[in-house]
């Protein structure tokens, strides 16, 4: 651990001395991770967890393939019902109808996007409340008090998040109703502020947008093991029988379809969303490239000063004094010697490698091999570096030898 550390400590000092190349590397590299992580981030909330609810790779929506490319994604309510309860392959089905919601707030009248659901829509998501009870299949019932359940994303925005707002009634387009629950944040079905609760029958008429008012946006819950295309043979025995009742929707040569929840949502985006990918793992390649030939030129201006004997010389004498003095002269004159620091200042003094020391080339000065210490006033220590010590694995050795120090004398 303790080598670990000091690599580290190394490390931060080696970058510290060359700022300029630490700053182009630490930004390009920042760029890339950067940018790869923001993407991967998108794709897995887009396309790989869209949705927080239960078993969210089983949920999908009935398709009406027209002859003409037409697709119809909205059934009136008594096909709903048919299509819930005769069915085989799903073990539940939930709708949505889209509705404006107005509600005063201030004296101004505030618009957001609310729906109308089946009661049983967040059992089947699996949607627990942030705040508040489960609906139940009770609160859809004409007879029952009116109530609605809110986005957690309204409640932050429009009532700062007031745990008092539960239980309070709003006026809902002229109604009366009460909040009952807050949605966790991401619990967005349907992308509505508003969902308001309502059991369906035959006779029910629904107001909102589609072909025709009375339509619902279908959401199934395939059983487990049942294939997509076993549910639309399943579906399209029961749309046969739809045919004369309601031909507006069920027109001839009509193909039904089974789409998966994600597919509906994000389908027209997923190939967007792969080559955006593609092209970021791209950048991270190049900027990854990019730092390896930063590191890969300064490793061969490295190599060159390493063969340099000039270089080394000078390296040799830049070492402080006060250091060399204390490592090589204590107490009475006694030779202290850390192994570790004079065996890498040979190194680095004689131009040595792993396999041992190189010969000087001719046309270069060699460096230097004897230090004069001067001790006080009257004595002096030469220390000679034996030029026989050539193997980085060896021990340099170090003679002592005491003389009288004498005016003018410097030999």
């Amino acid at each position: 651990m303790t080598s670990l550390w000091q690599d580290i400590r190394h490390g931060l000092r080696t970058l510290a001395k060359i700022p300029s190349f630490t700053t182009i590397a630490i930004l390009t590299l920042a760029l890339g991770i950067g940018a790869t992580t923001t993407i991967f981030s998108v794709i897995d909330s887009v396309l790989l967890h869209p949705f927080p609810y239960k078993n969210a790779d089983r949920l999908a929506t009935p398709l009406i393939r027209l002859p003409d490319a037409d697709t119809i994604s909205r059934l009136p309510v008594p096909a709903f019902l048919d299509f819930k309860e005769q069915n085989h392959t799903f073990d539940d089905m939930i709708g949505l109808a889209y509705l404006d919601v107005r509600y005063p707030s201030h004296g101004v009248a505030e618009r957001v996007q609310g729906a109308w659901v089946t009661p049983d829509t967040f059992d089947v998501l699996g949607g627990k409340p942030f705040l508040g009870r489960p609906v139940t299949s009770g609160d859809g019932n004409p007879s029952s008090p009116p109530v609605f359940v809110m986005s957690y994303q309204l409640w932050a925005k429009r009532f700062n998040k007031n745990p008092k707002l539960l239980g309070a009634t709003l006026n809902l387009n002229g109604t009366p109703r009460t909040l009952i629950a807050v949605m966790p944040p991401r619990f967005r079905f349907g992308n509505c502020e508003i969902w308001i609760p309502l059991s369906l029958s035959r006779n029910t008429f629904i107001t909102g947008f589609g072909i025709t008012p009375n339509e619902l946006w279908t959401v199934g819950h395939l059983k487990s093991g049942v294939s997509p295309q076993a549910a639309e043979a399943d579906l399209e025995v029961i749309a046969k029988g739809l045919e004369t009742a309601y031909p507006t929707f069920f027109r001839p040569h009509f193909k039904l379809a089974i789409n998966s929840l994600t597919d509906d949502s994000v389908g027209r985006f997923k190939s967007t969303l792969f080559a955006l990918m593609v092209a970021v793992a791209m950048l991270l390649m190049i900027a990854c490239s990019n730092v390896a030939n930063l590191l890969l030129a300064r490793a061969t201006v490295r190599e060159k000063e390493d063969r340099d004997p000039d270089f080394h010389g000078r390296d040799a004498h830049q070492a402080r004094r006060a250091i060399v003095g204390r490592e090589f002269h204590h107490g009475d004159g006694e030779l202290c010697c850390r192994l570790h620091t004079y065996l890498l200042g040979a190194e680095r003094g004689g131009g040595s490698d792993s396999q041992g020391c190189r010969p000087v080339r001719s046309g270069h000065r060699a460096p230097p091999s004897k230090f004069v210490l001067r001790h006080g006033h009257r004595r002096c220590y030469d220390l000679t570096v034996r030029s026989r010590v050539c193997d980085s694995r060896r021990s340099p050795r170090f003679t002592r030898c005491p003389c009288r120090h004498r005016e003018g004398h410097n030999k």
